[in-house]
């Protein structure tokens, strides 16, 4: 193994080991196997459907727009998926700070 190849290991290590990292996977997991937030992201993809077949329905539209965006803003404002988009946006600026040590 060269010694890039065992600083990029270390590199990775170390990023799986911080605690930002774990909380992020932790919540994910979380998020993946809750029922109330998987029923919502499925309300919400069968929403965006009626609401672009309903796109020359101005009635219509306005309806399926509203229930659309209702649905959205309660998922967003559940508290996994609320945590999970605050540690995405932590997660993010965590591997530029890296990315950008590295060059």
């Amino acid at each position: 193994m060269t010694d890039l190849q065992k600083s990029l290991l270390t590199l990775k290590e170390e990023i799986n080991n911080n605690d930002l990292v774990k909380e992020y996977f932790r919540i994910r997991n979380l998020v993946e196997k809750n029922e109330e937030i998987n029923s919502l992201k499925k309300k919400i993809n069968d929403a965006q459907v009626k609401l672009s077949l309903s796109m020359g329905e101005q009635e219509n539209h306005s309806a399926n727009k509203k229930v659309y965006e209702q649905l959205v803003i309660k998922y967003e404002s559940h508290p996994l998926i609320a945590n999970f988009l605050s540690l995405q946006i932590e997660l993010r600026v965590f591997l530029q700070n890296i990315a950008d040590l590295l060059e």
